[in-house]
């Protein structure tokens, strides 16, 4: 069976993420795999077979029927624009999967959650489409309601990457009167992989990693908490923006030890996982965090805000917590609780990375996804 895996955008970046990764856990099991996508780096094609396509033959039900695929996993994420690409696909008699890779908040009357950041940056365009966005749900919520549920009617199944993400996608499709499509829906983690084999004596450090310049990384929460938190214990950010930063909390905050790294390679970043004893991730918004899942497994436990990725990770408190709210006292209060429980002996690195290697395994991931294949 050869299995087509549909990404506009499918780079070096994409092939240590769950887009690469899932394809190599498919090629691991023995099927073959085919990457269609607008614009693909050498590095992909060196790995995968590479097929660049336009927007127009996407939409071609001929083109799916010559591409020698017999399933197509779609990165969709419900938008609109890939209506006319599942229907050429099902016409062409594939088997079509969406990826959602979502927190469910997809359609009315749940809203999208990058409606609760202004623009994912400082930039003019970033405001401006935010600004359409928010005319666009107001204004027109019914229409783009329906044109999604017709997507998921189109397709043959649908994967979700949390609970409580399917949770919400199943709300939406119960106001809309078709809870039957939820039949479609399957919960299917992204995958991790590469991890260090062996996680080292844990130190009293806490860790933060993102783009900070993305509004929904929540780099003023993060500056505010740490600006208040008092501890010993060392904080290292990692990422673009985390220089600046750094001197900001310092400035605020002069008795707290911190670093800020802008950038290290993915295996630096695992190496400094295996160090740290807590990954905090502020987010406002997230479908499924990469770093807060390498973090814990390479050991870490987590503390983040009320999401539906990060009520999973936390695993009934099991492996982290989750705060009521974005605030900075709830964050200041938890990172605060977190360090007195690993103080106290209330976690186990060990146990810790043992479940979430185990959950998040690339073999686990992709006999998931095999299994949803021959069940369609």
């Amino acid at each position: 069976m050869i299995i087509g895996i549909f990404l506009e955008k499918f780079t070096k970046t994409e092939l240590v993420k769950d887009p690469g990764l899932i394809a190599m856990g498919l090629v691991n099991n023995g099927f073959k795999v085919k990457i269609f996508a607008h614009e693909s780096s050498s590095e992909v094609s060196e790995k995968f077979p590479t097929e660049s396509l336009s927007e127009e033959q996407q939409n071609q039900s001929d083109y799916w029927k010559k591409s020698g695929i017999e399933t197509l996993i779609i990165y969709s994420w419900l938008s609109l624009r890939y209506s006319k690409l599942i229907c050429a696909a099902k016409s062409a008699g594939l088997k079509v999967i969406l990826k959602l890779d979502s927190d469910g908040n997809l359609i009315h009357p749940l809203k999208p959650s990058y409606l609760k950041v202004f623009g994912l940056d400082k930039k003019i365009i970033s405001k401006t489409i935010h600004l359409l966005r928010i005319v666009q749900w107001w204004i027109f919520p019914q229409f783009i309601s329906k044109k999604k549920i017709q997507q998921i009617k189109n397709c043959d199944s649908l994967i979700i990457e949390t609970p409580i993400a399917a949770k919400n996608l199943k709300y939406s499709l119960s106001f809309w009167h078709q809870l039957p499509l939820a039949e479609k829906i399957k919960i299917i983690p992204n995958p991790i992989t590469d991890w260090p084999e062996k996680v080292e004596v844990k130190k009293n450090i806490i860790t933060a990693i993102g783009r900070w310049d993305d509004t929904r990384k929540n780099s003023a929460g993060l500056v505010t908490t740490l600006s208040k938190l008092k501890s010993t214990w060392q904080i290292q950010l990692i990422g673009q923006g985390s220089a600046e930063l750094a001197v900001k909390i310092k400035k605020s905050n002069p008795e707290i030890s911190i670093q800020g790294i802008e950038k290290l390679s993915h295996t630096e970043v695992l190496q400094k996982l295996t160090e740290a004893k807590i990954i905090f991730a502020p987010s406002i918004a997230e479908s499924f965090n990469l770093a807060v899942a390498e973090g814990l497994c390479c050991g870490c436990s987590f503390i983040g805000g009320p999401l539906p990725s990060f009520i999973y990770f936390s695993n009934n408190g099991e492996t982290g917590f989750v705060t009521k709210d974005n605030k900075t006292e709830s964050f200041k209060t938890a990172l605060e609780s977190e360090i007195i429980k690993w103080e106290n002996g209330g976690y186990d690195a060990i146990k810790i990375y043992s479940y979430w290697r185990k959950e998040l395994g690339l073999e686990n991931v992709s006999q998931k996804i095999i299994k949803l294949i021959n069940s369609l």
